[in-house]
């Protein structure tokens, strides 16, 4: 039995600490455009500008009600990319809510999408989002 769990652990790990590869140190945007299957389901960490950012109101999820979810464009100068921040349940505190040009670091999970034969999408799903100073 221990031996069992001992292999298993040992498959396990590798996996689990490669989706946390990058988290930490800034990843340039155009960098992850440019090779999206290194990055796709990894965590990374990002750094630019807010724009365009939009509102979603309430939004019901499975366990709660979501306060202040919204959308942005992260621009770095290398690349932009679309980061959906989830926010948080109502009752349970407060999300960072970024404005329009602002400066922000976002820990985000990368998440690759594929239309067509070719064409794909590159989002970033917040984990935690900081307003630089």
């Amino acid at each position: 039995m221990f031996a069992r769990l001992v292999v298993l652990m040992s498959l396990a790990l590798p996996c689990l600490g490669a989706s946390f590869v990058f988290a930490g140190e800034i990843v340039a945007i155009g960098e992850i455009l440019k090779s999206p299957e290194n990055y796709a389901f990894h965590n990374v960490t990002l750094k630019g500008t807010a724009r365009q950012v939009k509102t979603l109101g309430k939004v019901q999820g499975k366990m709660c009600v979501y306060e202040n979810p919204y959308t942005f464009l992260l621009d770095d100068g290398t690349g932009v990319m679309e980061v959906e921040v989830a926010g948080t349940c109502i009752g349970r505190g407060k999300a960072t809510v970024v404005e329009e040009g602002q400066h922000v670091i976002v820990d985000a999970h990368i998440s690759r999408f594929t239309s067509g034969a070719s064409t794909h999408t590159v989002k970033g799903y917040a984990a935690e989002v900081r307003v630089v100073k």
